[in-house]
């Protein structure tokens, strides 16, 4: 009898020790998970340009055309070249950000004070363009912060939909080879 009650307390203590060690084995794979934070560039730029920043967007290009006419007037060509090159090379820089996969340290730099509360509410440890990721180990959790980086950003109705359908869709990025001279 006693050898029975003995058998059966150790069954038990050994299940115990069985089921903890499931549940901290468990704990620990998931504290081992390193969580990414990654957003698409493109949706975060398209949020960029279209919101509060098309004024600075809107000032640059006009500043751009008082600076070229006032090269033309005072019949400086170095100057004129130099600004007929800038409006040009910005719309390619917008298109290469907003439809390609172009890095967008612009559009970060106006929100990095802000990064560390998303990272910190996410639970993630690092937050890069999904684009820029070249390899990524199978012990990374990739978590999508898209949405959150373009609410930082005063858009409107219109442009939040064209973000979500884009995302929705997931749509490829236009290949770089096919921006390089949207004018041709």
């Amino acid at each position: 009898m006693k050898i029975k009650k003995w058998l059966s307390t150790m069954l038990v203590v050994c299940l115990m020790i069985a089921s903890f060690a499931g549940v901290s084995a468990k704990a620990a794979d998931a504290q081992s998970k390193i969580r990414l934070g990654t957003y698409d560039s493109r949706f975060v730029a398209l949020a960029f340009y279209r919101a509060e920043n098309m004024k600075r967007v809107r000032d640059f290009m006009g500043n751009l055309s008082l600076e070229l006419q006032k090269a033309r007037e005072a019949k400086d060509e170095k100057k004129v070249k130099e600004l007929e090159a800038k409006g040009p090379a910005f719309q390619n820089l917008m298109h290469q950000q907003v439809f390609g996969n172009l890095s967008i340290p612009n559009a970060m730099e106006t929100i990095k004070d802000r990064l560390p509360a998303i990272a910190k509410k996410a639970g993630v440890t690092l937050i890069v363009s999904k684009w820029e990721i070249q390899y990524s180990d199978p012990e990374i959790e990739p978590v999508d912060l898209t949405l959150q980086l373009v609410d930082l950003f005063t858009t409107d109705d219109a442009t939040r939909k064209m973000i979500e359908e884009g995302l929705k869709q997931n749509q490829k990025p236009v290949p770089v080879e096919q921006l390089l001279n949207p004018y041709d």
